[in-house]
């Protein structure tokens, strides 16, 4: 089933794939149907709605032809001190125990400090996304801030995360939030053998238009 995931070129990140980008369900200034017009327009092939703590933009979705839609999500949630983003792909978006997991209203999904203060722990969602079936990834592993990313890492694996997000381009306000260099990330997913996987993280149609200019 994670094939469409795991047998990615990595060359085809941002170019023809993007496993990370939101709509307007959470913090997103466009309609789903609006961003995988502008990703088809645009050439991609693969892309994955991965808005933040909710799985609405799923639901209902008119997907236009010629473009592949992994079902997605992206939590908000924390391991001791560390807070962080973990995505999931392919997952059954009518799981309960995903759903129970999921914002319970508009503003946990789009106000950074309310999604800030959330209680989730990083195993536990973990431990769902892969009873739903998906694969769990860490978002952005570079503004993790950790004393020891590699340890951190090693930790959520063990947890059962099966990869890292390592073709990701650091922009905007995660240009000023790194701890870390991307290519220490990548240097850790390849130590470790862990799937390593890219988005764009794009939040609105504009910033699609503007992939790989």
């Amino acid at each position: 089933m994670n094939e469409n995931i795991t047998n990615i070129n990595p060359k085809e990140f941002m170019r023809t794939v993007d496993l990370h980008f939101h709509t307007n369900h959470s913090d997103g200034k466009n309609t789903p149907e609006e961003m995988l017009n502008a990703y088809k327009e645009k050439g991609f092939k693969k892309v994955a709605i991965t808005d933040h703590n909710v799985l609405t933009a799923h639901r209902n979705l008119n997907i236009p032809n010629g473009i592949e839609v992994i079902k997605g999500i992206e939590f908000d949630c924390w391991d001791g001190y560390v807070f962080m983003h973990v995505l999931g792909y392919n997952i059954d978006i009518d799981n309960p125990k995903l759903n129970k997991l999921c914002a319970k209203n508009r503003l946990a999904a789009t106000n950074d400090i309310i999604r800030f203060i959330n209680h989730r722990s990083a195993k536990n969602v973990i431990k769902t996304i892969k009873e739903a079936g998906g694969i769990a990834i860490l978002a952005h592993p570079a503004c993790c801030w950790s004393r020891d990313i590699k340890k951190t890492i090693k930790k959520l694996v063990s947890y059962g995360l099966d990869g890292i997000e390592t073709h990701y381009y650091y922009r905007r306000h995660r240009a000023y939030t790194k701890f870390y260099e991307p290519d220490y990330i990548k240097q850790i997913g390849d130590e470790l053998g862990i799937l390593q996987t890219g988005g764009s993280d794009s939040h609105s149609v504009e910033a699609i238009i503007k992939l790989e200019d």
